[in-house]
């Protein structure tokens, strides 16, 4: 923890050190099985390249001065040490020792101090349109509700829907208040008018999943972590009345469609079945409640029919915008009832054994029958929150350890 804080202070007051500090975070990152994550790593990586003297024409000149034996030796080693590691090769893992061995190449040339400084200047403005864009995409994203997955918001268990849970700003306007729509008419703002038509309140609905068959939804919600966790960690939390169990959202939606990169010990959000000790309370096929926004399952659903499998899907549509996780687990209210073959055209919805279209939430539910837009569908991902029993140390108030 404490290199990782180090490294932004670094990379502003020594950016050599700063770099150096951030490849040895990011090595140590993709040689631990649990906290494995080489293509965050190679994200951040590949940004150092913004760093004096690791600058894009310093690893143009260390590239060039080679020798390429040296750099294919690198590749050879990261990827032999990926295999034995994780059970095979990640093209993001090799990415980083490449990258590694370019930058301490490139900080090893020697190179007068005026031209080290010449290339500081030349991209100054580089790194401040590179830190505002990052500003903006990761808070500003949070707060209008685009952007969950990818947010500078890792660990911090923020309720980015479903009401704020942070002590300053507010997180998913668009879809949450009734004000930002009026403002952006009379503002006369047209992007943001647009935005909230394709991402209105009936989008921020939260809804409950009860129960489903699908592998696709099944494998990305809530993506319960707890089998690669070591086993005295879990029994230390279960012995404090914690559950004991951990949720790995976001590497479930990185492996996506992934499996070959995915380590034969598995990673966060994608446990190998029977690894690992099991989740406190679970039995052999127990399926545990999540809430959600109906965005978020919108899009889940789409990725469920693109996969051409059949498959039911219970849920409660219509539980508290703005609450807590115990109000969406203690919510009773009618549940919808989808039953979809892709295949076939088969498509059927009942809620309380009626026909949805004429309950109450039935424009929270026809959402469901269209895949969102492509480009946000890129651009937002969402994490479901687990639903678990209240205990004594996780009465439900707050958002359960996730990731």
């Amino acid at each position: 923890v404490a290199l990782e804080l180090a490294i932004g202070p670094l990379l502003v007051l020594s950016p050599r050190a700063g770099v150096v500090a951030g490849l040895l975070f990011h090595t140590s990152i993709n040689l631990l099985p649990l906290n494995y994550a080489a293509g965050f790593s190679l994200m951040c990586v590949a940004r150092y390249g913004l760093s004096p003297p690791a600058t894009p024409d310093a690893l143009a000149e260390a590239f060039a001065a080679g020798p390429a034996a040296a750099y294919a030796a690198v590749a050879a080693v990261a990827a032999a040490a990926c295999a034995q590691l994780h059970g095979g090769i990640d093209s993001h893992f090799v990415g980083c020792g490449l990258l590694a061995a370019l930058y301490l190449r490139a900080m090893a040339l020697p190179a007068p101090l005026a031209e080290v400084c010449a290339r500081g200047g030349r991209v100054a403005l580089a790194v401040g349109l590179a830190t505002l864009a990052t500003l903006s995409w990761g808070i500003g994203g949070p707060v209008l509700g685009l952007q969950q997955m990818s947010g500078l918001t890792m660990y911090a268990n923020l309720k980015h829907w479903g009401g704020s849970n942070h002590l300053l700003l507010p997180t998913n306007l668009l879809a949450e208040t009734d004000w930002l729509p009026e403002a952006a008419s009379r503002a006369k703002l047209p992007l943001l008018s647009a935005l909230l038509a394709i991402f209105g309140r009936a989008q921020g609905q939260v809804v409950r999943v009860d129960a489903t068959n699908s592998s696709v939804l099944r494998e990305l919600s809530p993506a319960d972590s707890t089998p690669l966790l070591p086993a005295h960690a879990v029994a230390l939390m279960r012995a404090s009345g914690a559950s004991g169990r951990y949720y790995g959202q976001y590497c479930a939606r990185m492996f996506v469609g992934r499996d070959n990169d995915l380590p034969s010990s598995g990673t966060i959000g994608n446990a190998v079945a029977g690894a690992g000790p099991k989740s406190a309370g679970a039995e052999e096929g127990e399926e545990l409640p999540y809430a959600l926004t109906a965005y978020e399952l919108r899009r889940l659903l789409a990725a469920a029919r693109a996969h051409g499998e059949p498959f039911t899907l219970t849920f409660t549509p219509s539980l508290p915008t703005a609450g807590s996780p115990a109000d969406w687990r203690d919510f009773v209210g009618d549940s919808a009832s989808l039953v979809e073959d892709p295949s076939a055209g088969r498509a059927e919805c009942t809620i309380a054994g009626a026909d949805c279209a004429s309950h109450k939430a039935a424009a929270v539910v026809a959402l469901m029958s269209a895949a969102p837009p492509r480009w946000l569908s890129k651009v937002l991902m969402a994490y479901p929150v687990p639903l678990l029993p209240p205990s004594e140390a996780d009465p439900g108030t707050e958002v359960h350890c996730s990731a």
